[in-house]
């Protein structure tokens, strides 16, 4: 029987950016070292295919690139694929070919797999092993409710921050009925999907967007996971942040999110949907997780 690597390098490639996470098993426990973020924007092509003579090099590079970085220095590097590329076959293998060609594996993976992943990754948030993670990306996000750590992911839906950017934000800054639209459309996939939670189960959120809110709440100008895994975020301060953010050009945003400058552009999107979420799931409150889909795919790869 084959054992479990000692040490990974596990990447999430998604829509919007390539997330990556060191992970080293020590005496039965995950010991997490250096993680980074690589916007890609890879989401871009399910609208305009033809640009993928301009993003699909640097997203070659960049997978390439990580993977010599880390050659020799870990036992196994390993990512999956999620949100967009599911529907980019002929993309996706150009990713997995490149990412072979320097010893990493990657996968594409369902949205119900991303969604347990994304709970594993946060389950240290649940002491009782139950509690549920709203994983939010570019094109996507998931509702995964863990009891005893039994997972349930509920129905993936086109809520992520890059689609309902496109989708409302025509305006710069955008105009009050785009806003007002984009939380219609948002309450109104909820409503179909059936998403729902016990009234015992503390609400997690991950991705992108929530790091974001959750480093401009730390006061963060850089990625700092230990200061904003376990934050507390509130929906009313959300709310009040939203009405704020709806007013200002994407540059001032941009200068308010110093530790992800990038994302400013569809930020206050995603940062709508997940308000919208947590009104939907009558959650004052949501824990914020730096562990996602990455720290998962490590932790089932390291057998912990």
């Amino acid at each position: 029987m084959k054992h479990p690597p000692k040490s990974v390098l596990a990447l999430d490639v998604g829509s919007w950016t390539l997330l990556w996470v060191e992970a080293t098993c020590s005496n039965h426990h995950i010991v997490w070292g250096k993680s980074g973020a690589i916007t890609l924007e890879l989401g871009q092509l399910l609208v305009e295919p033809d640009s993928s003579s301009l993003i699909l090099p640097r997203v070659l590079y960049a997978i390439q690139t990580l993977g010599r970085q880390f050659t020799g220095k870990m036992d196994a590097m390993m990512g999956v694929l999620t949100g967009a590329l599911r529907e980019l076959p002929g993309v996706s293998e150009r990713l997995i070919a490149a990412g072979k060609s320097v010893g990493m594996m990657l996968r594409v993976v369902t949205s119900e797999e991303e969604g347990q992943l994304a709970w594993l990754g946060a389950a240290d948030l649940f002491p009782q092993h139950t509690g549920a993670v709203l994983d939010l990306g570019g094109h996507t996000a998931q509702l995964v409710s863990g009891r005893q750590g039994n997972i349930t992911v509920q129905e993936s839906l086109p809520i992520g921050c890059q689609t309902t950017t496109w989708q409302f934000f025509h305006h710069n800054p955008p105009a009050q009925n785009e806003i007002s639209h984009l939380y219609t459309y948002v309450n109104t996939m909820l409503s179909k999907s059936g998403w729902h939670l016990e009234d015992d189960e503390p609400l997690a959120i991950a991705g992108g967007t929530a790091t974001a809110w959750a480093s401009l709440v730390a006061g963060a100008d850089t990625y700092r996971p230990d200061l904003i895994h376990g934050l507390v975020l509130s929906r009313a301060e959300g709310e009040k942040l939203i009405q704020h953010l709806s007013s200002l050009p994407t540059q001032e945003i941009s200068n308010m999110l110093k530790s992800d400058p990038g994302r400013a552009s569809v930020f206050l999107a995603g940062f709508t949907a997940i308000v919208a979420v947590m009104r939907h799931l009558r959650r004052d409150n949501a824990i914020h997780t730096a562990r996602s889909v990455r720290h998962g795919l490590a932790c089932k790869a390291l057998g912990i």
